[in-house]
């Protein structure tokens, strides 16, 4: 194997491993992590919403089955202060103006923004690739407590990616969630 070939080799091989560290966590987190969570709706930051538009329902309901099984308190927050935000609106705000349209009583506040969904065809059917990013922040100070950003694909393949364009599309936001909070530190290991 020729030098070029060993190096590319080993730079796919970094790249397809998955990172298990956040983008950010603050280093008091684990003295700070709360029992409940406000869960926030989850914002469609994506550019163009006419495909796929059941696919913040499914990150929804995959986001509280799992912040439930790392032993949160969940309370489940409707909408943001602020007649007429819209999501273009809200994917624009920065973590200090967020805090602006949550709340006070929310405390620490979970965001979550579906950046994009992209469609991938392949020899066993079509399948979808879904981009997440997600806070966790205190409401009370506005202060940063995590951040991460990650990449969700369905798994199902053949017939059953050709006909049931839901299950796909459920999959991929459920993994998506899954990689992104994966990285949240979880209740249920002793906090």
């Amino acid at each position: 194997m020729n030098r070029t070939a060993a190096v590319v080799l080993c730079l796919l091989s970094v790249a397809c491993v998955q990172r298990l560290d956040p983008l950010f966590i603050d280093e008091t987190l684990s003295e700070r992590l709360p029992a409940r969570i406000t869960l926030l709706p989850v914002v469609d930051a994506r550019v163009s919403k006419l495909d796929h538009v059941l696919l913040v329902r499914d990150v929804n309901e995959a986001a509280r089955r799992l912040l439930a099984a790392k032993g949160y308190e969940l309370k489940l927050q409707e909408s943001f202060l602020g007649v007429g935000l819209r999501n273009a609106d809200l994917a624009e705000l920065s973590k200090v103006d967020l805090c602006e349209v949550v709340p006070r009583e929310a405390g620490v506040f979970l965001a979550v923004f579906v950046e994009a969904v992209e469609a991938e065809d392949g020899v066993d059917g079509r399948g979808l690739r879904v981009v997440l990013s997600g806070i966790l922040a205190d409401r009370n100070d506005c202060s940063l407590l995590w951040r991460d950003r990650t990449v969700g694909n369905n798994e199902l393949g053949g017939l059953m990616s050709v006909f049931s364009l839901a299950s796909v599309r459920h999959e991929a936001a459920a993994n998506a969630i899954r990689n992104l909070l994966s990285t949240l530190p979880s209740r249920a290991d002793g906090h």
